[in-house]
């Protein structure tokens, strides 16, 4: 594994503080600020309070490869901390920058926006459940094929917008093989960056509104559509950090 260093001024000092450690783990994990799941690195370098913020950097490049956010605080739990990947900081920047209308422009020239910016992560807009048991792949008629079993769609709603869901590309007991070239396995995981990852990291690089190339095994046969990805909606709205309930 890569051997990181977490930059940032934690708690217990005035001066920037460096810690050493490796990347034990990268893997989908719950974000506690916005409790989605997105793709996070485990590192076992001290991150404390004021390290938020701070950039991984790599120990033999010194290259950024993510930020501190997190850590995991439980009996028995010691060093680990979570940072954002690059590849979702990248996506992030892309999307400011679009947002600011000044693609050409530096984002620290960019003029400040009228409004807060109002990022938001993509959704399947759906239910799904693992494959695991042999039975149930054969009940379903797989063969050899993997994926996972769409359970339920969320079709009821309007977009922000005011205008009615389009009806969805997916149907319930569809079994969806790929996503966006990614095939799955059983369990939702694919190959991404060169490891085995639940295939809602791949969604995350995307955008909302984007339209991706889907596969998925309906009625016995095998069919190649497109789905639209739009942002997470939910009856209850979740509580949020620093956003004051409504």
């Amino acid at each position: 594994f890569d051997k990181v260093r977490v930059v940032g001024y934690p708690v217990g000092g005035d001066a920037c503080s460096i810690t050493e450690g490796v990347v034990s783990r990268v893997e989908v994990q719950e974000y506690s600020h916005s409790l989605r799941a997105g793709l996070a690195l485990t590192v076992d370098a001290a991150i404390n309070s004021g390290n938020s913020g701070g950039p991984l950097v790599d120990a033999a490049t010194a290259n950024i490869v993510g930020v501190a956010f997190q850590k995991l605080v439980a009996r028995g739990v010691e060093l680990q901390g979570h940072a954002v990947p690059a590849p979702l900081i990248q996506r992030f920047l892309a999307e400011v920058a679009v947002l600011l209308g000044e693609e050409g422009v530096a984002l620290a020239e960019a003029p400040p926006p009228a409004a807060p910016l109002c990022l938001r992560l993509p959704s399947l807009g759906c239910d799904y459940q693992s494959l695991e048991p042999p039975a149930l792949r054969r009940s379903l008629g797989l063969g050899r094929r993997s994926g996972i079993l769409i359970s339920r769609v969320h079709t009821a709603g309007f977009t922000e917008e005011g205008e009615a869901t389009p009806e969805p590309t997916m149907r319930r007991g569809d079994v969806l093989l790929e996503f966006n070239g990614f095939a799955l396995d059983e369990l939702g995981f694919c190959s991404l960056f060169g490891r085995r990852v639940h295939f809602a990291a791949a969604r995350d690089l995307c955008i909302v509104g984007q339209r991706v190339p889907i596969k998925v095994w309906r009625d016995g046969q095998e069919l190649a559509l497109e789905h639209t990805l739009h942002a997470g909606r939910y009856l209850v709205a979740r509580g949020q950090f620093d956003v004051r309930p409504r």
